[in-house]
């Protein structure tokens, strides 16, 4: 079987848009990192919300951040979360049950994340696959109308 130089070039632009879809899904994918990122991250908004009502004054979430998790990795700025939920200090009782609040969404998102890495990998296939068969679609249908207008030769 031989393909003429429209569908071959249908192919290439596929390949193409095919790489580009792919470099785009996998820098856009989820990873565990971004999640426990956004986790001390909401965790650092409620306290400085928190400690902000309590003190009448505005506390921003990045001194927050700064202070309490600069110096921890990821991991351990999760485990003093959970710390701080389940037995807090006398200063962190302020803020313990707002914290348990973040921890049990983020556990859960965290529950879900093979679910929603598969749902990434799908939507990006999609991202490849609608366009390009819509591009060989509209391609063979602009070819049976030129074909249509065309004389027929007897």
């Amino acid at each position: 079987m031989q393909i003429g130089g429209w569908l071959r070039l249908w192919v290439v632009v596929v390949v193409l848009y095919g790489l580009v879809v792919g470099v785009v899904g996998y820098k856009t994918r989820p990873t565990l990192d971004d999640l426990n990122y956004r986790w001390i991250g909401g965790a650092s908004d409620v306290i400085a919300q928190v400690i902000s009502r309590a003190e009448n004054r505005d506390i921003q979430s990045y001194k927050v951040k700064e202070t309490f998790f600069s110096k921890l990795t990821d991991a351990e700025a999760i485990e003093q979360l959970k710390t701080i939920a389940t037995s807090p200090s006398e200063n962190q009782r302020l803020f313990s049950s707002e914290v348990g609040k973040v921890n049990q969404k983020y556990v859960e998102l965290i529950g879900h994340f093979g679910t929603e890495r598969l749902v990434h990998i799908l939507l990006s296939l999609a991202w490849w696959l609608g366009p390009s068969l819509a591009v060989l679609a509209f391609g063979f249908a602009t070819g049976w109308v030129i074909r249509g207008f065309r004389g027929k030769n007897v």
